[in-house]
């Protein structure tokens, strides 16, 4: 139901909620919604040692007087995203994350704050937005999947479109056995690519606070799928799904439905015709967007239906999943360790070689962890096709564990070995280079403590 004109109306909304209901902005004394947040309690942040209602009321003086601050500054884009909601649980007012960090985000961006240091992965259309480096490194894959960057000319409107957002444009073989999987379905379908082609819904430059550009490159994304005639957009990127549901529908008459790859398959598992046996003893790590989308059952739904595939559970699983550390992956990194490691090892306890994830990010989060535990982080979507008898390598796994003999991501090595497929690319060894060594994944790839 279209409620609002603009992203603005809806910011503007969700700011005054939090200042009319939030206790700290009405003069009490509260903060009780630091009192688990691992940004407040982690010692790295900086922020442990002060008090929660001070640091809430330098959140409140953002938002209505515009005034910036450093604690403010960490705590919007510190904010992981996702953890296991305590802020929302501890708030005697139940108010919504969302309400904070979204307007606290455009206030930052008003105030000429600048935006974290590793930004730039996050940013769709940026030059080292991470889909295109890793693109650059697999271009045998890329070059296999005509429509993963680009909206195909004249196609045949279809029901079903698989929409490969700006994240999946570097992780082709997802894509690859997304398509797989669906061709052997017998599913009719369109694939749309997202990032260059500039369809995209418009997340991330809300959550940098940008609105006119969120609002730009959804009005495309909703133009888009509306012309294909699209009652149902696919997708590995959960937060698309989020977005589309939540918060376009607000703005926009959207025709069709979003939903995850996996919703999907939870809902067609009678179309699955598994060949080979998947011996393998996994466990799921329930990220924070499954909770936002209830998703838990979905997915332990598609791994029951994998022939061989034994499912154990976590101590913490589904609403108390340890989440991957979200986007302080990438603008903190090195906050983020030791949520990795306490995720890994509560992984072993339970006897499994294999993590799964609904989320393709936090596939990418924890990989560096095999390099200490003798564990294997796999997308869900992966173990579907390797029942499938679809077989394609994760190379941009292979990418980030070359190492030196320090342990550290090996730049020079992985340009050497992919040199014909950068050459393949629009971009140089050099370009590669540089973003490998500014990007937050070489910073995680230093050696962990086991």
């Amino acid at each position: 139901m279209q409620k609002f004109k603009s992203f603005e109306q809806i910011v503007d909304e969700l700011e005054k909620h939090f200042l009319d209901t939030c206790l700290v902005s009405q003069g009490a004394e509260c903060g009780l919604c630091l009192k688990e947040c691992p940004v407040f309690q982690n010692p790295k942040f900086g922020l442990h040692k002060k008090d929660p209602q001070t640091v809430m009321q330098k959140m409140v003086e953002l938002l209505r007087d515009g005034k910036a601050s450093s604690e403010a500054y960490v705590m919007t884009y510190g904010c992981v995203g996702g953890c296991n909601n305590a802020c929302e649980r501890n708030c005697p007012a139940d108010l919504n994350r969302r309400s904070l960090t979204i307007s606290t985000a455009r206030r930052l961006y008003e105030a000429h704050q600048g935006l974290p240091l590793h930004y730039f992965q996050e940013s769709p259309g940026h030059r080292y937005h991470i889909s295109r480096p890793l693109a650059a490194l697999q271009m045998d894959y890329v070059n296999k999947i005509p429509q993963l960057r680009n909206v195909p000319e004249n196609p045949e409107p279809s029901d079903i479109v698989l929409f490969n957002s700006c994240h999946t444009q570097g992780l082709p073989h997802l894509v690859l056995e997304c398509i797989g999987i669906l061709e052997s379905m017998g599913i009719d379908f369109v694939t749309v690519g997202g990032g260059d082609s500039g369809v995209c819904c418009g997340c991330t430059a809300t959550l940098f606070g940008q609105l006119d550009e969120a609002e730009r490159v959804a009005e495309i994304y909703v133009s888009v799928f509306t012309r294909l005639g699209a009652k149902k957009v696919i997708t590995l990127c959960d937060g698309c799904v989020v977005w589309t549901e939540q918060f376009l529908k607000q703005m926009y008459p959207v025709p069709f439905e979003a939903a995850t790859i996996y919703e999907f398959l939870a809902d067609n598992l009678d179309k699955l015709r598994f060949t080979e046996k998947v011996d393998k003893i996994v466990t799921l790590h329930d990220s924070c967007v499954s909770r936002q989308l209830d998703q838990f059952n979905m997915a332990r739904k598609i791994l029951s239906a994998i022939p061989g595939l034994n499912l154990v559970e976590m101590e913490h699983c589904k609403e108390e999943s340890m989440c991957c550390g979200g986007t302080a992956n990438i603008y903190y990194p090195e906050t983020t360790f030791d949520r990795h490691i306490a995720k890994a090892n509560e992984a072993m306890s339970t006897g499994a070689g294999t993590v799964a994830t609904l989320c393709s990010a936090c596939a990418q989060f924890f990989v560096s962890l095999e390099k200490s535990y003798p564990l294997d982080f796999k997308n869900i979507i992966s173990l579907v096709a390797e029942g499938l008898g679809i077989h394609y390598e994760d190379k941009v796994k292979k990418i980030l564990l070359t190492r030196d003999a320090n342990g550290v991501m090996d730049v020079d090595n992985i340009i050497s070995q992919a040199q014909e497929s950068i050459e393949a690319s629009d971009m140089s060894p050099a370009e590669i280079a540089t973003w490998l060594r500014s990007s937050s994944y070489y910073i995680q790839s230093l050696p962990l403590r086991s």
